[in-house]
């Protein structure tokens, strides 16, 4: 498929493993499009957990960047959410995929990286496990000292916060909100903020009020989660580690990270 900057080819690699293979002309790049490319590589090729998609090698060949990367043989989650047809997912997968973006957030902001485009395009799937999550798309990603914010206006419009919208400073308080948009979508199978017009857009994702969640089919306990990832306060939001502390996760985040031990393990030798 095609993309923004490139152009992305699913290939074998010498041992017959399928991995992707994402080549960029670099040469028609303007300054900051080649700046962006380069900062992708090198936060990619800092990053090692087993719910963030494996950078694997990076060359240059002729005027293109080629960038091999890991291959998720599910799809992307907007895929697996449109193929349910209008059935609602259970409490319990929610969790599990929920969890482990959690794991992957806390990961890349321990490290300082602020992902800045979660969308459930780009949270891809493996067979592993029962789906082990990975997240992808580090093209907007960006790696902030202690006391850093950023306010360019970066990312899908209907995962934008609050605090993007007015062009205020933002930290990682605007990736918490987004995750809490594919929380919302994952519950729904719909998007939190939908408009005709992005001005629309953005005013319901400042002033509007989300559509109700059946609590039939969710605890008092996700949905207070939810809540309080899309509040419009960013100061208000939690730190992905608040998150993983949370009691409704605590079983969750165990069971994942027990079975993601073993199976990081294995896909290791499957790469290579």
């Amino acid at each position: 498929g095609r993309g923004a900057f490139g152009t992305v080819y699913i290939c074998r690699n010498n041992n017959g493993n399928r991995v992707v293979l994402k080549q960029i002309v670099v040469g028609h790049l303007k300054e900051k499009e080649l700046k962006d490319t380069e900062d992708e590589v090198k936060i990619m090729s800092s990053l090692n957990h087993p719910n963030v998609i494996k950078y694997i090698h990076s060359f240059l060949n002729d005027d293109c960047l080629v960038i091999i990367m890991e291959y998720a043989t599910k799809g992307t989650l907007n895929d697996y959410l449109n193929q349910q047809k209008g059935k609602l997912l259970s409490q319990e997968k929610i969790l599990h995929i929920f969890g482990q973006l959690c794991l992957a957030l806390q990961y890349l902001h321990s490290k300082n990286i602020l992902h800045r485009d979660i969308t459930t395009n780009n949270i891809l799937l493996t067979g592993c496990y029962q789906h082990v999550i990975k997240l992808s798309d580090f093209g907007l990603s960006k790696v902030l000292s202690s006391k850093s914010r950023n306010s360019s206006l970066v990312g899908t419009p209907c995962y934008l916060s609050p605090e993007l919208c007015q062009g205020r400073a933002y930290g990682i308080h605007s990736d918490i909100w987004a995750l809490g948009c594919v929380l919302y979508n994952m519950c729904t199978l719909k998007q939190a903020f939908q408009a005709q017009s992005l001005a629309s857009l953005v005013f319901n994702i400042m002033h509007g009020e989300l559509q109700p969640i059946d609590s039939k089919e969710y605890s008092s306990g996700l949905m207070e989660i939810l809540q309080v990832l899309l509040d419009r306060d960013p100061l208000n939001r939690p730190t992905t580690t608040g998150l993983i502390g949370h009691p409704l996760l605590t079983l969750t985040i165990y069971n994942i990270t027990t079975n993601l031990s073993s199976v990081n393990k294995e896909h290791i030798d499957i790469l290579n």
